[in-house]
């Protein structure tokens, strides 16, 4: 496979996942599990913003939340870890809540469906 083919299969899936995560609320969340479940901070950050982008961008999310843009763009890098206060204003953005279960459930973080 050609290097022009890859990076348009790439893209393509990168779009495709994008549409999903704007269109379908079930796979927004199984999304934002398995990258808790990864317990990698950067890519989190990296997969929380293929979330803002599926939503409206960086420019959407700091209007809503008041969180800085720089900050944002730096928060989903890869390069630095978002902190605490950024994932929980990002997973608001995407319509979930940040909740807290038992260590015998195997489960350290997981968001379910905000309610409003």
């Amino acid at each position: 496979m050609s290097k022009k083919s890859r990076k348009s299969l790439g893209s393509s899936l990168s779009e495709m996942t994008i549409e999903m995560l704007r269109s379908d609320v079930d796979f927004r969340e199984e999304y934002i599990k398995n990258a808790l479940a990864e317990n990698n901070p950067a890519l989190l950050g990296k997969k929380l913003r293929n979330i803002v982008d599926a939503l409206g961008g960086i420019g959407k999310l700091s209007q809503a939340t008041g969180l800085n843009r720089t900050s944002l763009y730096r928060s989903f890098s890869g390069e630095r870890i978002p902190d605490l206060s950024t994932i929980e204003k990002v997973f608001g953005f995407a319509g979930f809540a940040l909740s807290v279960v038992r260590k015998g459930n195997n489960k350290k973080l997981h968001c379910t469906p905000a309610h409003v």
